[in-house]
């Protein structure tokens, strides 16, 4: 099978490639600027760009898969919806034309309205609504989904979108932001003793490549959650192990209320509501800190399970010789 993975020299782009390629597949890994080293040499490395319309048929020559990681996480608001949103309608237009079957899309956690799901968090919880009370990144990726979605009403190919929680592994995701706020000489921990919606960035590209060779998942959507239960508190200490640092932990419930105090009090001498950093808009922190419990991905419920168990996974975080093996 013939797959186009955008945003291959990513992340988690390129450990996608690197699984599909293991399980047999013909790969062709989009990438917007040249690289050398980080694919197997079977690998068909092309340069382009999604926001630019004549990169996209040539693209999809051949191909049967789209899988879509590429987005714009940096930057502002304008950068990251033109770079997530346009990139992708220009995809879609280009998959209109072309005899491609199957998108597997990557959306994120952070489509969920966190301030509405009460206990735990499943493929069936709100998505969120009140755009105006999210970030940039959140918007753009509720966007991407929802026009995959309206595009795939009555196209010839079929969707299946699938929502990392936070992704973390050696080679740039050490930090988990879910956590708390890394700071010089502490890590700063939102402390709860609900887990984190962790998965580790090899156990990710697995859930990715499992889907792309498995029909029974067409059509369907999945959170992607690894099997473990570790805390903020727990990942903090494994984090300051390796990278130093006192562990400062500050209750969930305090810094909560502290910023429900701080915005109704703003919104009280303004007469409009107040826009505060993540740490004190309670919107905002509940789309980061807010306890819940996350039940097995129902990709489990087609024979996925991730690879890797928390002690694998932190091996290949933070000790040298285990991300050497997640990198390669």
């Amino acid at each position: 099978m013939k797959v186009l993975v955008t945003g291959a020299g990513g992340f988690l782009g390129r450990r996608v490639v690197a699984a599909l390629v293991e399980r047999g597949h013909e790969v062709r890994a989009l990438v917007r600027r040249p690289v050398d080293g980080i694919f197997d040499p079977a690998t068909e490395v092309v340069t382009g760009d999604l926001r630019r319309a004549g990169d996209v048929p040539a693209l999809l020559e051949g191909v049967h898969t789209v899988v879509h990681l590429a987005a714009v996480v940096v930057g502002g608001a304008t950068a990251q919806f033109h770079g997530t949103v346009t990139a992708t309608e220009n995809l879609l237009a280009g998959m209109a034309q072309a005899e491609v079957e199957r998108l597997v899309l990557c959306s994120s956690f952070s489509v969920y309205d966190w301030s509405e799901v009460q206990g735990r968090l499943t493929e069936d919880s709100p998505l969120e609504a009140d755009l105006a009370t999210r970030d940039g990144y959140a918007t753009a990726k509720l966007w991407q989904e929802r026009i995959c979605r309206r595009a795939a009403d009555g196209a010839p190919w079929s969707l299946t979108v699938l929502r990392p929680g936070f992704i973390w592994g050696a080679g740039g995701g050490e930090w988990v932001w879910g956590v708390g706020v890394e700071t010089a000489g502490q890590v700063l921990v939102v402390g709860s003793r609900k887990p984190l919606p962790l998965t580790h960035v090899d156990n990710c590209a697995d859930a990715f490549a499992t889907v792309v060779g498995n029909p029974l998942t067409e059509h369907g959507t999945y959170n992607v959650v690894d099997d473990y239960r570790v805390t903020p508190v727990q990942y903090a200490r494994a984090y300051a192990d390796w990278h130093g640092g006192k562990v400062v932990v500050v209750p969930h419930r305090l810094l909560r209320t502290t910023g429900v105090l701080a915005s109704g009090m703003l919104r009280a001498l303004s007469g409009r509501p107040a826009r505060l950093p993540a740490l004190f808009d309670p919107h905002l922190f509940d789309a980061r800190f807010k306890p819940l419990d996350y039940p097995p991905s129902r990709l489990t419920t087609v024979g996925w399970q991730p690879p890797y168990d928390w002690d694998d996974c932190v091996a290949r975080t933070f000790d040298p010789a285990g991300a050497s093996a997640s990198a390669a």
